[in-house]
């Protein structure tokens, strides 16, 4: 008898969140990014003492991949993670991902925000983990309410270096 009402609270739980779903403003989101990042410059000038061991990132290109995977509130994301490979060296970031498509049209702009923080295995002991910012602004297809791709470009900071991203993106809610 415990277990019949156990499951019978869980399934009207359920249903009653399915419904109130439908009727809201918050919605499930996932968001698939890949991109290319090319190295501009080091953001600070460093006088080498004796256990410095380099830039934490010296002249280096990336690929990056990046999932954002959360809620929205009317087609704005909040949480992602993202994979870095600067030639070479491998590392992780974890951001808030802040996105406006700007029309409801099916060509649209997009402004794009991530905080965050990235760390790098790279040449010092453990690795190195800074702050992470990209500011980024690009296009917006929509194929359906649910389904769309887009592209963006911009500025990242992070790891003492800047970066300008070069981003193709699936967006799903």
């Amino acid at each position: 008898m415990k277990r019949s009402a156990i499951c019978l609270f869980a399934t009207a739980t359920l249903l009653l969140l399915t419904y109130a779903t439908g009727y809201c403003q918050v919605n499930y989101f996932f968001k698939v990014e890949t991109g290319y990042m090319s190295f501009k410059n080091n953001t600070i000038n460093v006088d080498p003492g004796p256990s410095w061991m380099g830039y934490y990132l010296k002249d280096k290109n990336s690929l990056a991949f990046r999932l954002t995977n959360g809620i929205s509130y009317r087609e704005k994301p909040y949480t992602g993670l993202g994979y870095l490979n600067f030639e070479g060296i491998k590392g992780i970031f974890v951001f808030r991902d802040f996105e406006y498509v700007f029309l409801t049209s099916k060509l649209s702009p997009i402004l794009n925000l991530k905080l965050g923080h990235s760390h790098l295995w790279n040449q010092y002991n453990n690795g190195s983990g800074t702050a992470l910012g990209e500011l980024n602004m690009g296009l917006n297809f929509k194929f359906s309410e649910e389904l769309g791709i887009y592209f963006k470009s911009g500025i990242l900071l992070t790891q003492q270096s800047k970066l300008s991203p070069f981003n193709f993106g699936i967006r799903y809610r």
